[in-house]
C-alpha cells in the first residue's frame, strides 16, 4: 500500500514539470536506461561461462524489464518508466549482493550507482524513501555477512565499522545526486520560465505593434529595406504589407526631402534614438503628409536595424493652423471692436487682455489694466451688484445684456450694457467681458420718456379741454339756439293765427316754415347730443345705455349692456374715457365687423373697473392693424395709458373681436 502511495505522489510531482524539464528527464532516462541495460546484457554474457549453480538469473530478468521500461517510455509512459527504473535496478543489485558479491567491490559501487540513478530520476520525497530502501538492503546484506548467514569470498572483511562507513558514503552520494539533479532541473525550470516570458513578451509586443494606431516599421539602417510593418503603416503609406517587404523607403520615395532622412539617420546613429521629429512623408498616390516620427536602433540576429514610428499629424496641423488663423482673426476683431472687451481670471478677476475700446470706456491704458482686477481699480460702485453678476455668471456660465454702473478712472459713473461668459483657455477658466457705454442713450431715453409723458399729458389736457368745449358748445346750442328756434316757432304760430285766416297761402307758408324750424331744432338736438350726451351727466351706466339704444336704432345690430353693480362711483374723466372707448368700438363694429350681436360688460371691485366690448363679427389681424397705426386704436390706447390703465385687444379673422380695458377707479 505504501509503494502505491509513493508511486502516485511521484507521478503527481512529475506532472508539474515543464516541457524543458520533461525533455531533459527523457534524455537522462534514456541514457541511464540504455547504460544499465547494456551493463546487464554484458553481465549476462559474462556469467554464461561461470558456475550455472550460482548464475544470477535476476540480471537477464532485470535486462528484460528495463527493455520493457524503455519501450514504455517510447510509447509515452516516460513518467512511469523513470519512476520504476531505480527500484528495478535496486532489486537487481540486492539480489546479486545477496546471492554472490556481498558488500565489497562491485556491490558497493552498484549501490552507489543505484542511488545516483534514483537521485536523478526521482523526486525529493521519492528519493528519501528510495535511499532508506537502499540503506535497508545494505544493512540487511551486511548483517547477514556478519552473522554468517551469507558466505562469499569477502565476507570476513565485513564488520560494523565497514557498514557504517558504506552507509555514510551512500547517504552523501544520495544527497549529492539529488542536489545536483534539483539544481539541474531548477536551472532548466528557470530557463523555461525566462523563455516562456520572453515568448509571451514577444507575442504581446507583436500584438501591441499590430494594434498600434501609429505606423511602426522595422527596416535596415543604411538603405531602409522593410523587414516588418504593422497595419497602421498601410494606412499611412497606402501600400499593403506584402508590397513593402523587401523594398526600401528610398526606392518607394517615402521621404519628401532626402535631406530629412539623412539627418534623421545621422542623429539616430549618434544618439541611438530620435524622438518626435516632424517630417514630411509621401504616400503611394503622391500626397504629402506631415508626420511626427521617432526612431530607435535595435539589434536582431546580429544586424543593426531601425525601429521607425510615425503618427500622421496632417489633420492636426491643419486644425492647429486653422485655430491659429481663427485666434488671429478673433484678436483682430477684439482689437477693432467698438465694444469694450476684456479677458480676466475667474479666480481673482485680474485682467490678461483689454482692447482699445476698453481704454476709452474705463479711462485706463491697457498697461494699467493688465495684472489688476476690477475690484482693485474700483470699477464696481455697488459691490452687491457685482456679487449678483458674478453669482449668475458662475451658475449659468453666461450673462447677456445686463445694465450696470461703471466707475471710470476719474470717478465718473457711466451706465453700461454688459455681457459675460466663462471660457476655457489653456486649461484655465477666464471671464470674457463685453460692455457698451449707454450713458448717452439712457439719457436720451429718459428725455424721450419725459417728452412722451409731456405729450400724453398735453393730449389728455387737450382731450379734457375738448370735452369741456363740447359740453359748453352742446349747452350753448341747446340753450341759446334751441330757445331762439323755439321763439321763432312761436312767432310763426302767432303770424299764422293773425294772417292765416285772411290768406290761405300765408297759412301754408307758415306751416312749411314751422316744419323747417322743427327740423332745425332736431338737428340742433342731435348735434348737442353728439357733442355731449345729456345721459352721461347722470353717470356711466345711463350714458352707455343711451349709446347702445341709439346704436341699435341706427344699425339694427343687437347690443346688450351687462353691469355687475348699477351703483358705480366713477369720476367724470374716467366716465368720459370709457364712454368714448365704447363709442369708438361700436363705430368700428358698424363699419367693419359685420357682427350681429355685441355684448358690453362693465364690472369693478374696490380698486379697479373693467370694461369688455365683444362682438361676433369677422375679426381682424391685431398686429397688422397696429402696424398701420390706425388712429381709432391709437386713440383708445392713449386714453387708457393716461389713466394708468391697461388695454388688450383679442381678435383673429373669423373669430370676432374682444376689447378689454382695466383701470383704477380713482
Amino acid at each position: 500500500m505504501g509503494s502505491v502511495v509513493w508511486l502516485k505522489q511521484s507521478l503527481a510531482d512529475q506532472a508539474s514539470f515543464g516541457d524543458a524539464e520533461r525533455n531533459a528527464l527523457a534524455r537522462i532516462f534514456y541514457v541511464i536506461a540504455i547504460v544499465v541495460f547494456a551493463s546487464l546484457v554484458l553481465g549476462t554474457f559474462n556469467n554464461l561461462f561461470s558456475d550455472w549453480a550460482r548464475f544470477p538469473f535476476a540480471i537477464p530478468a532485470a535486462a528484460v524489464i528495463i527493455g520493457a521500461l524503455i519501450a514504455a517510455a517510447r510509447l509515452g509512459h516516460l513518467r512511469v518508466a523513470s519512476i520504476l527504473l531505480p527500484p528495478v535496478t535496486l532489486a537487481t543489485v540486492a539480489h546479486v549482493l545477496w546471492t554472490r558479491d556481498g558488500l565489497h567491490d562491485n556491490g558497493v559501487l552498484s549501490l552507489a550507482g543505484v542511488l545516483v540513478i534514483g537521485g536523478v530520476l526521482l523526486t525529493r520525497r521519492a528519493m528519501i524513501v528510495f535511499t532508506i530502501a537502499t540503506l535497508t538492503v545494505l544493512l540487511g546484506v551486511g548483517y547477514a555477512e556478519i552473522a554468517g548467514l551469507l558466505q562469499n569470498r569477502l565476507s570476513e572483511f565485513t564488520d560494523v565499522r565497514h557498514l557504517v562507513g558504506v552507509c555514510l558514503v551512500l547517504v552523501v552520494i544520495a544527497i549529492t545526486a539529488r542536489v545536483i539533479a534539483e539544481s539541474l532541473f531548477m536551472s532548466l525550470h528557470q530557463a523555461q520560465e525566462k523563455s516562456a516570458a520572453l515568448e509571451e513578451s514577444q507575442e504581446r509586443l507583436a500584438r501591441m505593434i499590430d494594434a498600434s494606431p501609429e505606423s511602426i516599421t522595422i527596416t535596415t539602417l543604411d538603405d531602409g529595406v522593410f523587414i516588418e510593418a504593422n497595419p497602421a503603416c498601410e494606412q499611412l503609406y497606402g501600400y499593403k504589407r506584402e508590397e513593402l517587404m523587401g523594398r526600401s523607403a528610398v526606392e518607394l520615395g517615402f521621404w519628401a526631402d532626402p535631406e530629412d532622412r539623412r539627418t534623421f539617420i545621422a542623429d539616430l546613429r549618434r544618439h541611438g534614438v530620435v524622438e518626435a521629429r516632424e517630417v514630411r512623408l509621401r504616400r503611394r498616390n503622391g500626397e504629402l503628409r506631415e508626420a511626427l516620427a521617432s526612431g530607435a536602433l535595435i539589434e536582431l540576429e546580429g544586424r543593426q536595424l531601425m525601429l521607425f514610428q510615425a503618427v500622421d499629424v496632417t489633420e492636426r496641423r491643419r486644425a492647429e493652423h486653422l485655430l491659429e488663423e481663427s485666434e488671429a482673426r478673433l484678436a483682430k476683431m477684439i482689437e477693432a471692436s467698438p465694444e469694450a472687451i476684456t479677458i480676466g481670471s475667474l479666480e481673482d478677476g485680474k485682467f490678461i487682455e483689454a482692447n482699445p475700446a476698453c481704454e476709452q470706456l474705463t479711462g485706463y491704458t491697457r498697461e494699467e489694466l493688465i495684472g489688476r482686477s476690477p475690484v482693485e481699480l474700483g470699477f464696481w460702485p455697488d459691490p452687491e451688484e457685482r456679487g449678483r453678476f458674478i453669482s449668475d455668471l458662475r451658475r449659468d456660465q453666461v450673462v447677456h445684456g445686463r445694465e450696470l454702473r461703471l466707475r471710470r478712472k476719474g470717478g465718473e459713473l457711466r451706465t453700461i450694457l454688459a455681457s459675460a461668459a466663462i471660457i476655457d483657455f489653456k486649461g484655465r477658466k477666464f471671464i470674457l467681458f463685453q460692455a457698451v457705454d449707454i450713458t448717452e442713450r439712457k439719457s436720451a431715453e429718459k428725455a424721450l420718456s419725459e417728452h412722451e409723458v409731456m405729450l400724453r399729458e398735453l393730449s389728455a389736457h387737450h382731450d379734457s379741454v375738448r370735452e369741456g368745449e363740447r359740453a359748453h358748445i352742446a349747452r350753448e346750442i341747446h340753450d341759446e339756439l334751441g330757445q331762439a328756434l323755439t321763439a321763432l316757432r312761436m312767432d310763426l304760430s302767432v303770424l299764422g293765427i293773425k294772417f292765416g285766416e285772411a290768406d290761405p297761402r300765408i297759412r301754408e307758408q307758415v306751416q312749411e316754415l314751422k316744419g323747417r324750424v322743427d327740423a332745425i331744432v332736431q338737428v340742433v338736438r342731435d348735434v348737442a347730443t353728439a357733442l355731449r350726451p345729456a345721459a352721461l351727466d347722470l353717470g356711466i351706466v345711463p350714458g352707455l345705455e343711451w349709446l347702445v339704444e341709439e346704436f341699435q336704432k341706427r344699425n339694427g345690430i343687437h347690443c346688450t349692456v351687462s353691469v355687475a353693480e348699477s351703483d358705480i362711483a366713477l369720476g367724470e374723466a374716467r366716465s368720459i374715457v370709457l364712454f368714448r372707448i365704447v363709442q369708438e368700438s361700436l363705430t368700428n363694429v358698424s363699419r367693419h365687423s359685420g357682427a350681429r350681436n355685441v355684448e358690453i360688460l362693465l364690472d369693478h371691485d374696490a380698486e379697479r373697473i373693467r370694461l369688455d366690448v365683444e362682438d361676433d363679427g369677422v375679426g381682424f389681424d391685431v398686429e397688422a392693424a397696429r402696424s398701420k397705426k390706425t388712429f381709432g386704436l391709437l386713440g383708445i390706447q392713449e386714453r387708457v395709458i393716461m389713466l394708468r390703465g391697461e388695454l388688450s385687444i383679442a381678435s383673429a379673422p373669423g373669430r370676432g373681436t374682444r376689447v378689454s380695458v382695466s383701470m383704477p377707479i380713482a
